[in-house]
This record gives C-alpha cells, structure tokens and sequence, in this order.
C-alpha cells in the first residue's frame, strides 16, 4: 500500500473527533466507501481526475490520516499512489491539502 500518513494528536472525546472527521470529509465532497474489506471515504470517479481516498484510524490519543489517489473509472481501480511525485500532481496536491485541513479540525475539536 502506498499512502501517505500525517498524524494528528486530539484531546476530544473520540465521539466528538470522529463527528468533526464526517462533517469535514462530506463538505469536501467524500463518501463512506468499503474497498477490499477496508473502511474509507472516496472523492470523485476517476473521470476526469484520479480517484481521492483517506482513511482514519484512532489511538487512544492521535489521529492518523492516510491518502491517496487511485487512476481508474468508478471502482475499477488500477495501483495505490501516495502522494509524493510528480505524476497525479493536481490531485495529489488537492488532496493533501485536504488532510491538512481535517488534520486541522481534529485538533481543535
């Protein structure tokens, strides 16, 4: 798997972070989506761009965000890219971007 992590720590009851993390993802135009038996949020459908994934996981005290972008159509997706590189730039950098911001949010929340 290549993803890209970016770890944020969180003082929030874990209710509270993971309502921040639904709120964010969906304004930024995420859906829950289950790939390959693995919980994430999926941005777009691979027409225009390449496709857009996070992934949250939870300790007891942090937050670790992981991205990546996927070329494809729909589901049918080809190989995992982090988002490191020049290939997929505009995508890679919009969506890095966006872990920023909800990195963000998990702090404050």
């Amino acid at each position: 798997m290549a993803r890209t992590c970016i770890k944020t720590p969180y003082r929030a009851e874990w209710e509270t972070v993971n309502r921040v993390v639904e709120d964010v993802l969906k304004e930024e135009g995420f859906h829950k989506k289950r790939i390959n038996e693995e919980d994430c949020w999926k941005k777009g459908t691979g027409m225009a761009t390449a496709m857009q994934f996070m992934k949250i996981e939870y300790t007891e005290t942090e937050a670790h965000i992981y991205g990546w972008i996927q070329v494809g159509l729909g589901d049918v997706g080809g190989k995992e890219q982090n988002l490191d590189g020049f290939v997929g730039m505009v995508p890679k950098k919009n969506l890095k971007r966006r872990m920023e911001k909800l990195a963000r949010a998990i702090e404050t929340a």
